[in-house]
């Protein structure tokens, strides 16, 4: 049987690892009060399981070291030192990104999460997105 502090118990843990904010910004046990009984806490673990949490930081580092990874493959292969800023700046304004396949578009948050990081994290300008 599911009870509510081991619901409490999931989400302190998950706060203990940075995953979520402290609870100042996010109040969880608020969110947790909207489930009663032993059927409504039984769905509030399940929901807790089904969740894949990725904080915001996480998010702009995954980003950033996955293009930082592919500039550094292009630097390897095609760029010559002398050159090496300028041909990345020039990449880098000539890219185009897309979203991730199976994700789907949030509208209250600018459509894809990771498009929404690129261009937050990146500097990627809304044009050179591609949403689909």
């Amino acid at each position: 049987m599911v009870d509510r502090s081991y619901i409490e118990h999931k989400c302190d843990q998950l706060v203990a690892a940075g995953l979520w904010p402290r609870e100042q910004e996010l109040r969880y046990r608020g969110w947790l009060s909207n489930f009663t009984g032993v059927a409504d806490l039984t769905a509030a673990a399940t929901i807790l399981d089904r969740f894949v949490f990725i904080n915001q930081d996480h998010a702009g580092l995954a980003v950033s070291n996955g293009y930082a990874r592919f500039l550094g493959h292009l630097h390897d292969q095609r760029f010559t030192p002398q050159r090496s800023l300028p041909q990345l700046r020039s990449l880098h304004e000539q890219t185009h990104f897309t979203a991730v396949r199976g994700e789907s578009p949030n509208p209250a948050e600018s459509g894809y999460a990771y498009m929404r990081v690129a261009r937050e994290t990146l500097d990627v300008r809304r044009q050179r997105g591609e949403d689909s």
